[in-house]
């Protein structure tokens, strides 16, 4: 970021929080019966429909330089997307959780 900062270059750096498109590998998982997640599942997802981010990206004037965090309409946790992903599905939730450490399994009501 420093060295595009002193760059003469006109530069963009976007990112998407996630994608719609990704989440499907989450309902995959959960007409399966199970979730995984990385620790407690509270990092914060914004998802974008990829053309919402192509019209962000088109829309974005070519001289401005600098870095834009974009997502969708919906903040939500990655608990919260696993929850709808099974709300959807109608199964039971369970969810393996990885740490550092090793695998813990959850059950969840």
């Amino acid at each position: 970021m420093e060295i595009l900062s002193r760059s003469p270059l006109r530069w963009h750096i976007i990112n998407p929080s996630a994608y719609f498109s990704d989440l499907t590998e989450v309902f995959n998982l959960a007409r399966r019966g199970i979730a995984f997640g990385l620790g407690a599942g509270d990092v914060r997802l914004s998802p974008i429909h990829g053309a919402d981010l192509a019209d962000f990206c088109l829309a974005k004037p070519s001289d401005d330089t600098g870095t834009w965090d974009v997502g969708g309409p919906e903040v939500l946790t990655y608990r919260q997307v696993v929850q709808l992903a099974f709300d959807a599905t109608g199964r039971r939730q369970r969810y393996i959780r990885f740490n550092r450490h090793r695998p813990r399994a959850a059950n969840t009501g």
